[in-house]
């Protein structure tokens, strides 16, 4: 019986970023892309979300 499955893409600061004294304001970790497949039982699919630079730059809350 096939199903759907969600994959979920996220990015998190480095540890460098982290340490920072504005490390409260930055997200954990965020949401940079996801898709839906359909698999069938026992399949394996690649899914291939595609990036840009800007995905990985973060700032504080209240900042962009």
């Amino acid at each position: 019986m096939e199903a759907d499955e969600v994959v979920h893409l996220f990015v998190a600061p480095g540890p460098a970023l982290l340490e920072a004294s504005s490390a409260e304001a930055l997200p954990r970790k965020s949401l940079k892309g996801f898709a839906r497949v359909t698999v069938q039982p026992g399949q394996h699919q690649t899914v291939q979300l595609p990036l840009s630079s800007k995905d990985f730059q973060f700032a504080a809350s209240g900042e962009a």
